[in-house]
This record gives C-alpha cells, structure tokens and sequence, in this order.
C-alpha cells in the first residue's frame, strides 16, 4: 500500500524541524454501533505493535474506557502510561469512497 507524506513541522529546543512522514485516513468504530464512524488522519507507524486512539475519539464513540483491558506500555523516551483495550472496528479508505477496501474488528 502506498501512503501520502506530509510535511510535519515541530520546533526542537527553538529549531524549525521538518520531516516528510506517511499518513493515511481511516476510520474508526465500535462494533455495538457500527453507523458511528470517525475518520481521524493517522500517521503509519511500520514498526508498531499496538495502535493508540486518543480518550476523546473513545468517548464519542461510546467507550467506557476504564472497564477495557488495562495495562502499562512504555514509550521509547521511558515514559509509562496506562492505556485500556477495547475491541474496535477499522475501515481503510480507498478515496473514492465507494466502498472501504477492508473492515475488520480487532
């Protein structure tokens, strides 16, 4: 699959820093309300082993955070952070909208 690179700027101990990194939309659902789905810009991660939804995308589609699989994950600086599981529905987009290219729960 070939991803679109955006420029991202980020400023660096007040140094501009740009880099080209791949995007791509999709969306997002809960599987108990399938007509409600979000189409966040998510930027594509290779090397990752879990893929990481912001509380507030959680809350609109109708999670009970807290009552998912809680568990610590570790960032790459050291950083710890509780994060919960849910099972979730994700659409690829194939832009023309006509149909997603796959659905699948996780």
């Amino acid at each position: 699959m070939i991803f679109p690179y955006v420029k991202v700027t980020r400023f660096h101990k007040h140094q501009k820093v740009e880099r080209l990194l791949p995007w791509i939309r999709f969306g997002i659902y809960n599987p108990e309300n399938k007509l409600n789905i979000l189409y966040p810009l998510g930027l594509v991660d290779s090397g990752s082993e879990i893929t990481f939804v912001d509380h507030e995308f959680a809350e609109v589609l109708g999670y009970n955070i807290k009552k998912g699989n809680k568990t610590e994950v570790v960032g790459v600086g050291g950083a710890h952070i509780d994060v919960y599981f849910h099972k979730v529905g994700i659409v690829l987009d194939n832009k023309s909208k006509e149909r997603p290219l796959k659905s699948f729960q996780n």
